[in-house]
């Protein structure tokens, strides 16, 4: 939009409003087109974002059907959910990838644990999980710690049960 439109534009839609001059509204505009055109400037130079995090190749054969036919990558530079607010808060956990498979409804994330899986339990890991469970509406969710070869499934209610399944990775990396 040029600027003799938007200052008839502005002078129509303000009538009987304390109105700058048109000479100041032109500097205004000028003003703003120059630093639009630096601001995208600046936005060209930036790096590029980390490519989509998803599951690494070597485990595709590993999880191949596991979870359904129809896993989506997660785009971890954008996507934001509670589970991933839990897991960022945790600085033991650190997420790699994540999947959503059988329609977008069973999230399978790549994590590698400072802590043993299967140590921690009671003072760490019960806790993780349940806050994981909760922010995911207690849907159903599997962590790959393929690091420890190991898938954890956990499922519950809000009733407070939980269950959680380890299952081994024989093919680990």
């Amino acid at each position: 939009m040029t600027r003799a439109p938007v200052l008839a534009m502005l002078n129509r839609q303000h009538r009987g409003v304390a109105m700058i001059s048109r000479k100041t509204m032109a500097a205004v505009l000028w003003t703003l087109t120059a630093c639009g055109s630096a601001w995208a400037e600046n936005a060209a130079r930036q790096p590029a974002p980390p490519p989509i995090a998803t599951a690494p190749p070597e485990m595709a054969a590993v999880l191949d059907g596991r979870y359904g036919t129809d896993c989506a990558a997660l785009d971890l530079n954008t996507w934001r959910h509670p589970v991933r607010t839990v897991l960022e808060n945790r600085p033991e956990v650190h997420l790699q990838w994540g999947l959503l498979c059988q329609r977008r409804t069973y999230p399978v994330f790549g994590v590698d644990f400072d802590l043993d899986p299967q140590g921690e339990t009671d003072r760490f890991f019960h806790p993780l999980f349940h806050d994981l469970l909760q922010a995911n509406g207690w849907w159903t969710y599997t962590l790959v710690a393929a690091r420890d070869g190991l898938t954890i499934t956990v499922s519950g209610s809000r009733k407070g049960d939980m269950a959680i399944h380890y299952g081994e990775i024989t093919e680990a990396p």
